[in-house]
């Protein structure tokens, strides 16, 4: 699908589309220019889009049919906006009712002529009554609007002091995203037009590997505790001295092999459950009533709502929704939840030495070199012969400090901790730490004592993840990102208990 916006023609014919889309199954719907202003093209590929309605208004134009790869009925809606603020408002309204009576995914794209936040102005100051207007025409019609990458701005004056605006922009509603969750919409550079093209394009770039992350359900599916409980004892048994680093390490291989066996095991989501429990009634409905067929139609629900549980469980973790209850029957809207948070986080390109990169190799070597620069270089405050006077403790308060960790504070600060924060490398959050006590405690009392005894730690208890969470909306750049870091379980209890 091709969106033109001011297209400056009051006709346009076949050959002129085919010069624009050399391809043979080519359809298009457009909106004649008034004189050498205004004018909208759509243009599709009817064998990926069959068109079943135009709708054709002077401002915008909207094709509603079905996806043929995906059997998905969706609606496309190239805008064009006014230019002045009063005509702005009324189009914003004409648009919303259009799409209110249509209950479909829909995917509006084009120059709206308005802006969602002051950021997407710079040059001149912004009219917060239509920014105002804009964000409640979003929020009424319940569209999103994805984070632009490649650049902050899609239009410019041209002029010796320029203003630079983000007018272009596609909106999606929560029905689409769900359809292509993999959505991405990135500017692309301008030739000599004032208007730089964007796209909306499925993200196909390889990052490499996810690395392991422990989900709160795992821990009461059938075989995982016996998986942990097993290899922590062979582990023991096998080496007696072992530390409780190593240990961890050996539970995440094995629950690593346990996640295998048991997503083949439970294939099934809860869509084929439902499918399945749909043919068990229509059994008994057509007069094959036994005690086996309402058996089977038991499990099945049973089933279900064990499915329902895990889906639930592990959406609501991802989305990262702490004050949400677990429980609620809403995978939808987590759906949009995890959906929304990864494409706010994610990283798809940088801009470095004023050129923008976007292949994985070279961002993921732009961030390495930046934080190896930043991480090796001697920034401290000299504070020698200052004459500071600094308050000081008292004797009881040292040696308060100093004092050797007790079980009794561990366990106290572990299991106030919130234990869905994200994992760090290991992959285990405090909910695993927390079931697992029992098990684990005489090797986390050992690993404190360690500590306090100033013994080597083993390998990669102190590692961590260098997250970046975006300062602005559409970061460019790193120094547009906040680093944080994601700590190893056993670290992580560790400064909590330092911190109390």
């Amino acid at each position: 699908m091709v969106f033109i916006q001011e297209s400056k023609v009051e006709q346009i014919s076949d050959f002129d589309i085919m010069k624009l889309w050399p391809l043979h199954k080519v359809e298009y719907s457009c909106a004649p220019a008034s004189g050498s202003a205004g004018g909208l093209i759509s243009i599709w590929n009817s064998e990926v889009f069959s068109v079943s309605e135009k709708h054709c208004f002077g401002r915008f134009i909207a094709t509603i049919g079905i996806l043929t790869q995906s059997n998905t009925e969706c609606g496309f809606v190239n805008v064009y906006a006014p230019s002045t603020d009063a005509d702005k408002i009324k189009f914003l309204e004409e648009l919303k009712q259009f799409l209110s009576a249509r209950k479909i995914p829909w995917c509006l794209g084009g120059d709206f002529n308005l802006v969602l936040d002051p950021e997407e102005k710079m040059g001149f100051s912004c009219n917060l009554a239509l920014i105002n207007a804009f964000r409640s025409f979003v929020n009424e019609v319940g569209v999103r609007d994805l984070p632009l990458m490649g650049g902050k701005f899609t239009w410019s004056n041209h002029r010796e002091h320029p203003t630079f605006v983000r007018l272009d922009r596609f909106l999606l509603s929560p029905d689409f995203e769900l359809a292509f969750p993999g959505l991405i919409q990135k500017v692309l550079e301008k030739s000599l037009s004032d208007h730089k093209p964007i796209v909306l394009e499925i993200e196909k770039s390889e990052w490499g590997q996810k690395p392991f992350k422990c989900f709160n359900f795992w821990l009461n599916e059938e075989g995982f505790e016996s998986t942990v409980c097993k290899i922590m004892e062979d582990s023991k048994r096998s080496n007696p001295s072992i530390k409780i680093g190593g240990i961890m390490k050996n539970i995440k291989t094995a629950v690593k092999e346990w996640v295998v066996n048991f997503r083949v095991k439970n294939a099934r989501n809860s869509s084929m459950i439902e499918q399945q429990i749909s043919v068990a009634e229509s059994r008994i409905q057509n007069g094959l009533v036994s005690s086996e067929n309402f058996s089977d139609l038991r499990k099945l629900r049973a089933d279900l709502w064990q499915q329902y549980r895990r889906e639930e469980s592990e959406l609501l973790q991802k989305s990262r929704l702490r004050w949400f209850a677990e429980g609620d029957r809403n995978s939808n809207f987590f759906h949009q939840s995890v959906l929304a948070r990864r494409k706010i986080n994610a990283l798809h390109s940088l801009k470095v030495n004023n050129q923008i990169i976007s292949k994985p190799l070279l961002v993921k070597s732009a961030v390495k070199q930046h934080f190896e620069a930043a991480y090796n270089s001697d920034s401290a405050l000299e504070v020698l012969n200052m004459n500071l006077e600094f308050a000081r403790i008292s004797s009881t308060q040292a040696n308060y400090l100093q004092s050797r960790f007790n079980e009794e504070e561990i366990k106290s600060v572990f299991f106030a901790s919130d234990g869905n924060r994200a994992p760090g490398p290991d992959g285990f959050n405090l909910n695993f730490f927390k079931k697992y006590w029992p098990h684990l405690r005489e090797g986390i009392l050992d690993f404190f004592e360690d500590f306090y005894g100033g013994k080597k730690w083993g390998e990669g208890i102190n590692h961590s993840f260098i997250t970046l969470i975006p300062k602005v909306r559409n970061p460019s750049s790193l120094r547009e990102y906040r680093p944080i870091s994601l700590v190893n379980g056993l670290y992580k209890i560790l400064s909590k208990v330092l911190a109390n």
